[in-house]
């Protein structure tokens, strides 16, 4: 099983939205998402290229943009070395 997600690789966009594909060979997917990260202001990706990075907040990413495009998150622990 695989999931990607993707968008444009251009950062410094002019539009004030971006689309976000996701792609998988499964009929369904669950977004779990580490307690720590909810925590914290923000949230730090790779838009699909490891040259660039997003520092995105985490209210608008787990709470704003999921609540409008309709989908749910799983909140987990992760358990590891400190």
């Amino acid at each position: 099983p695989f999931v990607h997600l993707c968008g444009n690789r251009y950062v410094d966009r002019v539009e004030a939205t971006t689309e976000i594909k996701v792609y998988s060979n499964q009929s369904e997917v669950t977004l779990l998402v580490d307690e720590d990260v909810l925590a914290a202001e923000y949230f730090g990706c790779h838009p699909c290229i490891n040259t660039s990075s997003l520092r995105l907040k985490v209210e608008d990413v787990f709470g704003k943009f999921l609540e409008a495009v309709h989908h749910e998150y799983l909140t987990v622990t992760l358990v590891g070395e400190e």
